[in-house]
């Protein structure tokens, strides 16, 4: 029947969505293992600091407020709840990129390195990196392309009927939102703007 806009009832419309929870606690896993190991060769604090990695924690939270959260449920009744989810979506994409996620996880990721052979593993870290997805513009034209789009009453409507749509607009608005700070954020990033040009982008 959905859940109804008052606090008794939606503080138990928790989505235990199993897919969502293994996702969050896979990524939480593999970063955690990827940043002892890191410690552990660079020293703790070294390529990585402590906040960065409490950001990447926190992107994390935010997500999981979104997704899981009474606010998930909410936001099939009221609109404005729904914008909220949309939103927390796009502030956790700042924290997950200021967590170096492409090193750490690639650290997470030693033993599949080796079993899956340098050069692809190579070129799979270091995709996210080539000039295509780099370039400001674009990557501000894609941004403001998609969020556009999946308000479109054809697409939103579309996306509320269904469920795996739901999702992928979800891990769209993530993604990139994600590649949009990476331009002005990543702590590895060559072709990061300098304050002056992220500020106005």
């Amino acid at each position: 029947d959905g859940v109804q806009a008052d606090p008794a009832s939606w503080r138990r419309a928790w989505n235990w969505d199993p897919l969502i929870l293994l996702s969050l606690g896979l990524l939480a896993w593999l970063y955690g293992r990827g940043l002892a190991r890191l410690y552990a060769k660079a020293g703790a604090g070294r390529k990585v600091r402590l906040w960065q990695a409490a950001s990447y924690v926190g992107a994390l939270g935010v997500i999981f407020i979104a997704l899981i959260s009474p606010v998930d449920a909410l936001s099939e009744e009221l609109s404005s709840l729904h914008m909220v989810q949309h939103m927390l979506l796009m502030a956790a994409a700042p924290l997950f990129v200021l967590g170096s996620p492409t090193l750490v996880l690639a650290w997470g990721l030693q033993e599949w390195r080796k079993g899956w052979g340098s050069s692809s593993f190579t070129f799979a870290f270091r995709l996210p990196q080539e000039p295509v997805l780099s370039q400001p513009l674009l990557v501000w034209a894609l941004f403001a392309v998609m969020l556009w789009a999946w308000h479109h009453p054809v697409l939103y409507l579309a996306a509320l009927r269904d469920p795996l749509l739901h999702d992928a607009q979800h891990l769209s608005f993530f993604v990139v939102a994600c590649l949009f700070w990476r331009v002005c954020l990543d702590p590895l990033g060559a072709r990061r703007l300098c304050p002056a040009a992220a500020i106005p982008y």
